[in-house]
Parts: C-alpha cells; sequence; structure tokens
C-alpha cells in the first residue's frame, strides 16, 4: 500500500457530513469510519472543514428561526423558556447572561483604595444561624 494512502477521498467525507447534517459521529457511521477519521480529514482538507462549518451554521440558524418563531407567539407554553434561553444566549453582552463578564483593562487600583465584595447570601446563611 502507498505511504499516503488515505481510505476515503474528502468529497465522500464532505457528502457524509452533508447526510448527517454535520453531527460528526453521525458522518462517521456513514462513511463507516471513527469520528477521529472524520475530524483528521477537517484538520486536513479546508474543504472538508468548510463543509462541516456550513452544515453547522445551516442548523444554527435553523435552531434560531424555530427560536424566533416561539417568541413572537407570546402564548405558546414554552414562550418564557425560549425568551430566557434567546435572552441568555444571543444578548449577554447586554447583561442578559447566566454570569458577566468583566474586561479588564489594565487599570491600577489607586493605593488605599479597597474593594470588597460581600456575598447577601453567606451573610443572610451567617445571621440565620446566630438566631439558634
Amino acid at each position: 500500500m502507498p505511504e499516503n494512502y488515505e481510505k476515503y477521498t474528502p468529497d465522500r467525507m464532505i457528502e457524509a457530513l452533508k447526510a448527517a447534517s454535520g453531527v460528526i459521529a453521525a458522518a462517521a457511521r456513514h462513511v463507516g469510519c471513527s469520528r477521529n477519521t472524520v475530524k483528521a480529514y477537517m484538520d486536513r482538507y479546508p474543504e472538508v472543514m468548510a463543509a462541516w462549518e456550513e452544515q453547522y451554521e445551516s442548523i444554527g440558524d435553523e435552531w434560531e428561526g424555530q427560536l424566533i418563531s416561539l417568541i413572537r407567539k407570546p402564548k405558546h407554553k414554552d414562550y418564557f423558556a425560549a425568551l430566557r434561553f434567546g435572552l441568555r444566549t444571543r444578548y449577554r453582552k447586554r447583561g442578559y447572561g447566566d454570569r458577566q463578564e468583566i474586561e479588564h483593562s489594565g487599570f491600577k487600583m489607586p493605593e488605599g483604595f479597597k474593594i470588597t465584595i460581600v456575598n447577601k447570601r453567606q451573610d443572610a446563611d451567617s445571621d440565620d444561624a446566630d438566631d439558634d
């Protein structure tokens, strides 16, 4: 067998990724190889990676469209869950995420200046313990 022999062609991997909607494990089953083999082809061949990215983005667009359609139906039973998910993911930078991301510009704290972070829940718990 030649040293550079590859069992599958990039076109075969692209076809498998399209058939599997970009799901790597399903593409591997389609071709009859391991997930690692599919990933290796993605790393080795830019056109295979581009096919996966296209599928990934296409599915994301579809999900986003379905989420938006739910958000536009305030009486739907999943309205609030869809709205919350949309805000937490798409509008995280507007403060709707589960946690805040803080950027630091390298500012140095003035000498003698102190910041204290108080966990009110912890303080409330310790107050309750004092009541015992």
